[in-house]
């Protein structure tokens, strides 16, 4: 838990992620407005990770759910971006070449706000499908 707020938590848009089609998922520091303008990076990786029980390092209950293959950071444009203090936004269109590929993805927040200096969300699982029929 962050001092005065909960875990980083995560929106995905929801909808099936195919590819040809745009997976949007929305990551945000905070549970409550305004949100802080902590710097936070996303870990990806298409492998299955052991969980990595986060209690000794001062976040108990935690746990890393992704193996850190790829760090992505927020850019101005591109496939990660902030577009405003405490948010993070994923906007990649799926390209068919990973189709049947899993993908996982946990923000990580560094913040003054914990022990440890940093909180990390639950982290998001997806499955890439076959391009929707007609498309």
């Amino acid at each position: 838990k962050i001092d005065g707020g909960v875990l980083p938590y995560c929106y995905p848009d929801w909808s099936e992620p195919r590819a040809g089609k745009l997976l949007r998922i929305q990551w945000v520091t905070r549970a409550m407005r305004p949100f802080e303008g902590e710097p936070a990076v996303l870990l990806v990786s298409t492998e299955p990770a052991a969980p990595l029980n986060l209690t000794p390092f001062g976040h108990d209950g935690c746990w890393l759910m992704v193996r850190p293959d790829w760090l992505l950071a927020p850019t101005q444009e591109g496939l990660l971006t902030s577009p405003s203090p405490g948010v993070l936004e994923l906007h990649w269109v799926l390209p068919e070449a990973f189709v049947g590929m899993t993908w996982r993805a946990q923000m990580v927040v560094f913040t003054g706000s914990t022990r440890s200096g940093w909180a990390v969300d639950s982290g998001v699982e997806f499955t890439i499908g076959s391009p929707e029929v007609g498309q």
